[in-house]
């Protein structure tokens, strides 16, 4: 377990902090952390940041010494001494403060990747020290983890006040980004989520299993392993959406698409922020500020493509997409 005793002396500075979670709920790669920093630039929310979970034993210590800022500037200085100026995976620019995932801290304490009763105290924690770190406790928490998407559910059942917001993007391109993320994890290594997770670091310092996963994940290979592994979670990962969104109640939750997202950021924000009720502090439009890239499929997915859909047709029918994306 990777905890930091800096925060031990501190731990009673929790006791009454209160907060009322958002939780953007989508698939890995569909578009969670668009969304996740576009509500972070309202200034409405407190969110969770890489410097939270690379250095989170130590979050409460830094900020009753007065030294966030001096630890903030110290990860950035490690960033750049690794030549780190994006998240490798993607064009996601790197510093302290971009948005990361709160499962990584609960896989860190728990060695469990979702919210459930087993990781609700180790998640009760970090929530709360968000708000004590974050200097707005008046800020609703917002709060993203792809891994809760395939159980939403059970974060219902524990919080079943809080608001989800879902965001969908065409399967194939999920699927599609999902594996070049995997080659460029695996094939020349990112120390970034080495930092974030010490269970990806150990397993790139183990020869035969990064070889293992190269050979997996090369889109080159005529078996491609990771690319039917891929396919068939996010195949369950529908299949559960679809089955179990109806249990929601309707005031709940509120769904958008990655692609209408793109095309009219103001219009879907605003449609988010309405229905949390939430004001916008900064007063801005995001209107020409994301640039969505063509879609270029993976040989094999492009190949499979017709077929693929056909295993997704409810799917794309529910979210009114076309059987191929553009």
């Amino acid at each position: 377990m990777r905890r930091n005793d800096a925060d031990t002396p501190y731990l009673d500075r929790l006791d009454g902090v209160t907060y009322e979670p958002v939780f953007i709920m989508g698939d890995h790669r569909s578009g969670t952390t668009l969304l996740y920093q576009l509500l972070r630039d309202t200034n409405a929310f407190t969110i969770t940041t890489a410097y939270q979970v690379i250095r989170y034993g130590e979050l409460l210590a830094n900020h009753f010494a007065g030294r966030t800022e001096t630890a903030q500037q110290e990860l950035n200085r490690e960033f750049q001494q690794l030549r780190l100026d994006t998240r490798v995976i993607d064009e996601v620019a790197l510093n302290a403060d971009t948005p990361e995932e709160y499962g990584l801290i609960l896989h860190a304490l728990t060695r469990q990747l979702t919210l459930s009763r087993k990781t609700l105290p180790a998640f009760d924690e970090l929530c709360r020290k968000m708000q004590v770190i974050s200097g707005h406790p008046e800020r609703r928490l917002l709060l993203k983890n792809p891994w809760d998407y395939g159980c939403f559910l059970d974060v219902h059942e524990l919080f079943p006040r809080a608001k989800m917001v879902f965001i969908h993007r065409h399967p194939l391109t999920t699927i599609n980004s999902q594996l070049k993320a995997m080659q460029k994890n695996w094939t020349d290594g990112n120390p970034y989520t080495c930092l974030l997770s010490p269970t990806f670091a150990k397993l790139q310092r183990r020869g035969i299993v990064k070889r293992f996963m190269r050979w997996a994940t090369n889109p080159e290979s005529r078996i491609h392993l990771a690319r039917h592994a891929v396919i068939h979670r996010a195949e369950r990962a529908a299949d559960y959406y679809l089955k179990n969104i109806s249990r929601l109640p309707a005031e709940t939750y509120l769904s958008v698409r990655y692609e209408d997202l793109c095309e009219n950021a103001d219009r879907e924000i605003g449609r988010i922020l309405d229905f949390l009720a939430v004001p916008p502090v900064t007063d801005r439009s995001w209107q020409g500020e994301i640039a969505p890239r063509p879609v270029r499929l993976l040989p094999g997915l492009a190949r499979a493509g017709e077929s693929l859909a056909r295993r997704f047709s409810t799917f794309l029918s529910y979210h009114h997409y076309e059987t191929l994306p553009r």
